[in-house]
């Protein structure tokens, strides 16, 4: 089980959209990440701060710029 770690949080994913990532798949092409946004709850967070356990998220799977809003 993963375990958060500074500003991160812990999310159990209950969705994720497929998209051609997916017929990629099925002719053999084996991927990394399946879908782009996934939905979720968060399950468990590192410190205190905007997010809290219980709080429904999206998720963007693909390292992104490093800034959050």
């Amino acid at each position: 089980m993963p375990e958060p770690k500074d500003d991160w949080a812990l999310v159990k994913v209950h969705a994720s959209a497929l998209c051609t990532e997916y017929k990629a798949y099925l002719t053999g092409y084996n991927l990394l990440v399946m879908g782009h946004e996934g939905a979720g709850e968060v399950v468990e967070v590192a410190q205190p701060g905007p997010m809290k356990v219980g709080d429904r998220v999206v998720i963007l799977p693909q390292p992104g710029c490093g800034y959050m809003r």
